[in-house]
């Protein structure tokens, strides 16, 4: 098991995971269309949304662009994800 330490970035990582897949399921995308318009591949995605891949804020921004919603509003939910 990981130190306590190491396990809050994975945490954080699942939670933001959780909230871009509900922002790219509210959009009505599936995870290959969001990765046509933001320009990666559609594995990306689903890395991104599982919490194994970190990622790029250039590219949370392109998520949250393409969905139509805020980098606060996309923050506010991975965080009521993480609880």
């Amino acid at each position: 098991m990981p130190h306590p330490r190491q396990e809050t970035p994975y945490q954080a990582l699942r939670a933001i995971g959780r909230a871009v897949r509900f922002a790219r399921l509210d959009a009505g995308l599936t995870q290959k269309q969001l990765s046509e318009e933001v320009g990666v591949s559609r594995g990306t995605i689903a890395n991104i949304e599982r919490g194994s891949q970190n990622t790029t804020l250039g590219l949370i921004w392109a998520i949250c662009m393409t969905c139509e919603v805020t980098i606060d509003d996309l923050m506010a939910a991975a965080v009521r994800a993480w609880k």
